[in-house]
């Protein structure tokens, strides 16, 4: 009896080895590359917002974040991370350059 029982519990772990260990891998890529692009598609929306404000000047700051032009122009990137669009246009349109 103690044998069935051993045997048992040493499958029972290998199974969960076996579960817990396998495509580790491929995971922990798509992780990296979903930052990647997250910060890609804020970046994309930095450039567009800075655009906008030097096109249209302080006024476009107003527009593009509070009457929603930020997110108008994140539908029409068709970006698949509009959120982090939307963030970096509407710090793009409130960030002077300087020059």
């Amino acid at each position: 009896m103690v044998k069935a029982s051993a045997v048992a519990s040493a499958v029972a772990c290998l199974v969960v080895l076996a579960a817990c260990g396998g495509g580790g891998g491929p995971a922990d890529e798509d992780e990296g590359r979903g930052e990647e692009t997250a910060r890609s598609a804020f970046e994309e929306g930095f450039e567009a917002g800075q655009e906008v404000l030097e096109e249209h000047g302080k006024g476009a700051a107003v527009r593009e974040t509070v009457w929603g032009g930020c997110e108008k122009r994140a539908e029409e990137a068709g970006t698949g991370y509009p959120d982090d669009w939307v963030r970096g246009c509407r710090k793009g349109v409130q960030t002077f350059s300087g020059g």
